[in-house]
């Protein structure tokens, strides 16, 4: 059996394959189509806006929350302070 010396291209070559493989098998794994790169870019797109409506709806039920009870709060003092008769 004869021994075949690789070069540094073949070695470049062979990691660049394993690792395209490796990639390849992980985001599969994860189901994501590596084929299909622009479908994965309007995927990720979508659950950044998601994320960031979901982020913003709970500012806004906080804020408004704050707005109910400070509103109840100047109605009873207004009632206090002029009581209707």
């Amino acid at each position: 059996m004869e021994k075949h010396i690789l070069s540094t291209q073949e070695i470049e070559d062979i990691a660049n394959k394993a690792a395209g493989k490796a990639v390849e098998t992980t985001l599969i794994a994860l189901g994501i189509d590596a084929k299909n790169p622009l479908e994965v870019q309007r995927d990720m797109q979508f659950a950044r806006n998601l994320r960031t409506l979901s982020e913003n709806a709970g500012r806004k039920t906080v804020m408004t929350t704050i707005g109910v009870v400070v509103l109840a709060v100047l109605a009873l003092i207004a009632k206090s302070i002029w009581p209707v008769g």
